[in-house]
């Protein structure tokens, strides 16, 4: 995709005193970041649209067209404020959202065409089984992680760390090597070495390591809904995802849009299985399903003592969703982590080494069937705790 957004009035061709050092590259990544960087700097004023014109053409040359036109909008309406109509500007975003427009329509009928394995399902359609029971070892688990796990100390920051590397593992984001992933569990993010998997997509050092501090900022919002015992909303499942893909939005030549939904960004998403295709939440439906999955997650927290059974409903509801263009596995991982935290058990951990089982676990749960979820989340927990300490009690034996 190409095309300025162009207007005729000064303020959106005049460039502001304050936006210093513009790049002379013709990379949309550099430009995107510059004019990101400008909106975060300054305050809101008039001269912005400046800035926002030029962010929205870089989205636009990205592929986020929808993120594009919303931010296109916006221009419009900080115009209309001051009384200003731009002909120009306003044929611009009408064409791109004609052209988006066609296009989603296309790649959703396309996809009803194709053959189904299993369907998208409502939230409303996925019923919670009534009385399961608790995995066995559900209580050792809870008594061993508040007292050998507690906030800020080393064992609880390793063992988020560890989440945090398998959980990128599993969406491929990047990948290190075990020696690289024990060091950072030992050694934190900041003095941990990162050595790269000849398989990973990203080979820079820096950018694994800020990827990580994402993720880390974004198990920090779940902790803190936990802590306060907040509900979970739409804009709070948008923050985390802001926060997971903070330096993961740059994908390849693709730009994915911190917290913006595919409401929003009007893609149809699927994964294609040996059996057929995986369907998730038509686009247009995204926002309100958000809403239906926080409300109903309310209602489970409230009404309902297996959070384990919970964790493995709302991972389920939140993935088949789908509600972003990318990172929502990550997301679901996190969310899920919540009634876990609210009854004392470690936020989830699922190892990449068992992505198979967790995904075998998932389609089972669609289907009805919670109890292997609900035991793969123990597992991944245990586990996680049995390499946590075993990697610092080696660390302290080796500097004792």
């Amino acid at each position: 995709m190409s095309g300025a957004l162009a207007g005729s009035h000064p303020l959106l061709n005049t460039r502001p005193d304050f936006v210093k050092g513009e790049p002379d590259s013709a990379k949309p990544q550099d430009l995107a970041r510059f004019y990101e960087s400008q909106l975060k700097l300054h305050h809101e004023c008039s001269e912005m649209v400046y800035v926002k014109a030029r962010l929205a053409t870089a989205y636009n040359d990205l592929g986020a067209m929808g993120t594009a036109i919303e931010l296109g909008q916006e221009i419009q309406a900080q115009l209309a404020d001051m009384d200003i109509q731009d002909n120009e500007l306003d044929s611009v975003v009408d064409k791109w959202d004609d052209q988006l427009h066609v296009e989603a329509v296309d790649a959703a009928a396309s996809d009803l065409a194709t053959t189904t394995f299993q369907s998208w399902k409502a939230t409303a359609e996925h019923r919670f089984p009534p009385y399961l029971p608790m995995p066995p070892g559900h209580e050792d688990l809870r008594k061993r992680w508040q007292s050998h796990f507690r906030p800020a100390s080393a064992q609880y920051r390793g063992f988020l760390l560890a989440s945090a590397i398998e959980t990128n593992h599993i969406e491929k984001t990047f990948r290190i090597t075990e020696s690289s992933a024990e060091d950072l569990i030992r050694h934190g993010v900041v003095e941990g070495r990162v050595e790269v998997h000849p398989a990973s997509e990203i080979a820079d050092e820096s950018v694994i390591k800020d990827i990580l501090h994402d993720t880390l900022a974004a198990y920090d919002v779940v902790d803190l809904i936990a802590r306060h015992h907040q509900d979970l909303t739409p804009y709070k499942i948008s923050d985390i995802h802001s926060r997971v893909m903070a330096t993961a939005r740059f994908h390849g030549q693709y730009y994915i849009p911190p917290g913006d939904t595919r409401t929003i960004t009007r893609q149809t998403v699927y994964v294609n299985e040996p059996k057929g295709r995986v369907r998730f939440c038509p686009y247009l439906k995204v926002d309100s399903e958000l809403v239906a999955i926080c409300r109903s997650t309310k209602a489970l927290l409230k009404n309902t003592t297996n959070s384990f059974a919970v964790a493995s409903w709302l991972h389920l509801v939140l993935a088949r969703c789908h509600p972003f263009d990318d990172g929502n596995g990550r997301v679901a991982r996190l969310a899920a982590s919540l009634p876990l935290l609210l009854a004392g058990y470690p936020p989830m951990y699922i190892a990449f080494d068992k992505r198979a089982v967790y995904f075998d676990a998932i389609s089972q749960t669609y289907d009805g069937n919670y109890t292997p979820f609900m035991h793969h989340i123990l597992d991944g927990a245990k586990t996680a705790m049995d390499r946590v300490e075993r990697l610092l009690d080696s660390a302290s034996v080796s500097t004792g």
